[in-house]
């Protein structure tokens, strides 16, 4: 359950805040630690590197970008974790980076009908498009089914904002609502844990038996807007 801010429409009534129920999902770093752990991370790239394409016949070479794990970004990252502070401080671990690539639009449930849901996906730029886009890779992960507002959020609406009767006023006051819900769906997935992996990095065994310490960056977010299609 998350909760969301309504303004009341008046300068004399103050805002209210209204529960959302029916949120589902994932910590994100359970799900980091899935992956480290589960046997796809053979596949992972966690040393960034340039990657360099010679003209043939000619000194001269172009620096291609064509995943994460060779972007200046990755880099810059990686470079910047090997001076990141630990809970630990006898800690001489590995670090490295779990490039964090988020992804959420609306789906439909059923074949028939106008039942959607809006999910949450997350993805890991260390491991290659090419493998990313394999159906059966199972490098996709559900983080987290964003809830509708319910009907009976309309009912409560009506009675506590003061131009819930003007119709464009009530399209706004939706639009604002789901904007909200989607802040605090982030703000809710953004949790103290993830904060502190951010910080100090979450120590995670791989399939080999070596430890290192993985700090959470996030590089992408891809998403639509859903005030048009959370109805």
């Amino acid at each position: 359950m998350v909760n969301i801010n309504v303004p009341s429409g008046s300068a004399h009534e103050a805002s209210r805040t209204f529960s959302i129920p029916g949120l589902h999902y994932h910590q994100i770093t359970t799900l980091i630690k899935e992956a480290f752990e589960s046997p796809i991370s053979k596949k992972f790239h966690l040393s960034p590197f340039k990657l360099f394409w010679k003209f043939p016949d000619c000194e001269d070479s172009d620096c291609v970008y064509s995943e994460i794990y060779n972007s200046d970004v990755l880099l810059d990252e990686h470079d910047k974790v090997q001076c990141a502070p630990t809970d630990d401080p006898t800690c001489k671990r590995k670090k490295v980076v779990a490039a964090l690539m988020f992804w959420s639009d609306a789906t439909h449930l059923t074949s028939f009908g106008t039942v959607k849901m809006w999910l949450i996906y997350l993805l890991f730029g260390n491991l290659s498009k090419y493998t990313q886009c394999q159906p059966n890779s199972g490098v996709t992960k559900h983080l987290a089914y964003i809830p509708q507002l319910p009907d009976s959020l309309q009912d409560q609406l009506s009675s506590f904002h003061c131009k819930w009767d003007i119709r464009t006023q009530r399209r706004d006051v939706l639009t604002h609502c789901r904007q909200e819900l989607m802040h605090a769906v982030w703000k809710f997935l953004l949790d103290e844990e993830f904060l502190c992996a951010y910080t100090y990095g979450i120590v995670v065994r791989s399939l080999d038996g070596i430890e290192q310490r993985v700090y959470p960056c996030i590089l992408t977010y891809s998403a639509d807007y859903p005030k048009k299609y959370m109805l």
